[in-house]
């Protein structure tokens, strides 16, 4: 009798442990196949050229006649996008395009009033001078800058990050005065 409920007991446990083991396959199988899930549809979107091909022909214009100031990879509205933004003569030009089926989201443009004056632009050189001297004893590696349009008005705009601190700035391009500094 002793023989037979220890072998009971033993077939139990065995049965306990086999369960378990069987539902730690399961549980790695379905993991892996939520990661192949997510593996596939990184492998799916378009690559940063595509959108701004994309881009490009949606505007008409060849890459070569372009000058980029931004593309980068970003969720909007649940989607991943390409936000490319872009300048061709006197236009400033920003598209959003679907990072999984290269459609276009949303473009815009517009004329930079400044243009025919774009000599009078101070130059990125000059803004970045004005914003060191504005964050004392911040360096050139500091700073991140970049040519914009706000309100048809040509601006450098960016962030001064010093001494633990990150500055958020603006600079008019024609001007030179720093219109904002946060």
């Amino acid at each position: 009798m002793k023989k037979q409920i220890i072998a009971v007991v033993f077939a139990a446990i065995m049965s306990i442990g086999l369960a378990a083991c069987n539902q730690a396959v399961n549980n790695k199988e379905a993991k892996t196949e939520t990661k192949t899930e997510t593996e596939t549809k990184t492998e799916n979107y378009i690559t940063e050229e595509e959108a701004k091909t994309k881009a490009l022909a949606h505007a008409k214009l060849e890459g070569a006649e372009v000058t980029y100031t931004r593309v980068n990879r970003d969720t909007k509205d649940n989607k991943e996008v390409y936000e490319i933004e872009f300048y061709y003569e006197d236009k400033e030009y920003d598209y959003d395009i679907d990072a999984l089926t290269g459609d276009v989201i949303s473009h815009s443009s517009e004329t930079d009033s400044n243009a025919e004056n774009a000599g009078d632009d101070i130059g990125e050189e000059a803004a970045r001078a004005l914003i060191l001297e504005k964050a004392k004893g911040a360096v050139e590696k500091d700073i991140v800058i970049e040519r914009n349009m706000n309100d048809g008005q040509a601006i450098y705009k960016g962030t001064v990050v010093h001494e633990g601190k990150t500055y958020e700035f603006e600079v008019d391009a024609v001007s030179g005065k720093i219109t904002k500094w946060e």
